[in-house]
């Protein structure tokens, strides 16, 4: 008999000591067992269950809450609306610029995460006149800071009612911001990283990795340039990241996700290592230049 009882399953081999099926482990077997691990800080309930922080998703907590609600739409160029959630590889769309002052043509580069039956909680930002635009709590957005008087990406969950949205040549004041839960989230990517919704301003990135909002584009630069590269030889129609995982993580974010760390000590590093050499090559001929000028001179007075 073992003291005390191996609960779950677990078989007793001696009298304190208990063998557990796979799904759980502990003295007792009462500790439930994930493979994978929960990550993220999430935790694991139930075997193979894990329960997460708000900030994170997935069945192991792998996925970032960086998405937008499927319902809200997007004006495509050709003058036609369409709800997020039908938007496809290639549709052009209309983003706005950093400083909200222009329209820039933009274009649909792949469907990075969705969930179409997920519920999901979201943070719905309504203008004084009634637009309106919900993202999910690490989903970043520019706002006008008016304190400091400048544009600043932020995370939906920083987001302040003394903020203003950006739209297109104007900055608009919040009347209300609410927190619901949703059916269905999406998680479109643009050649910029921006996309305009509801005619409000977004970016199509979070803040989960560290990154700025260039950061991100630069990051993410192998895949616009495959994308091009694909388009221009395959044709106008052709998918360049086409797969049969019709729902949740496209396998490319999944890699980059696999490889954060790695991805952003390169991008930091390229993002500052190459200014410093350009400065450096710069300083090097300038003074070459000038010891030419130098000996130039004394030559012709002597």
């Amino acid at each position: 008999t073992c003291l005390p009882v191996c609960y779950n399953g677990g078989t007793c081999i001696s009298a304190e000591n208990c063998m557990c099926t796979s799904r759980w482990k502990g003295a007792q077997c009462e500790i439930p067992v994930c493979s994978p691990a929960c990550l993220n800080g999430g935790t694991c309930t139930q075997p193979n269950f894990c329960d997460c922080t708000k900030d994170w998703k997935g069945a192991y907590c792998e996925t970032d809450n960086k998405c937008y609600y499927g319902k809200d739409q997007v004006q495509l160029v050709n003058g036609e609306k369409r709800s997020i959630e039908y938007l496809k590889v290639g549709d052009r769309v209309w983003s706005i610029s950093p400083d909200g002052s222009s329209l820039i043509e933009d274009e649909i580069v792949m469907m990075a995460d969705s969930g179409p039956n997920t519920p999901t909680m979201f943070y719905t930002f309504k203008t004084i006149e009634g637009y309106e635009v919900s993202l999910t709590n690490r989903h970043t957005i520019p706002v006008f800071d008016p304190n400091d008087n400048q544009i600043r990406i932020v995370r939906s969950s920083q987001v302040t009612r003394e903020h203003y949205l950006i739209m297109y040549n104007k900055k608009s004041a919040i009347e209300n911001i609410s927190i619901n839960t949703r059916i269905g989230f999406y998680a479109p990517l643009t050649l910029t990283g921006y996309l305009a919704v509801n005619n409000i301003s977004t970016s199509v990135f979070s803040d989960s990795y560290r990154l700025s909002q260039n950061s991100f584009q630069h990051a993410f630069m192998p895949v616009r340039v495959y994308y091009h590269v694909m388009r221009w030889y395959f044709g106008k129609t052709y998918n360049p990241f086409e797969t049969n995982i019709k729902e949740g993580l496209h396998p490319v974010v999944a890699f980059y996700k696999q490889h954060s760390g790695t991805i952003r000590t390169v991008v930091l590093t390229i993002e500052n290592v190459i200014p410093a050499l350009l400065i450096i090559f710069i300083l090097y001929y300038i003074q070459k230049i000038f010891i030419r000028l130098f000996y130039s001179g004394l030559d012709k007075s002597n």
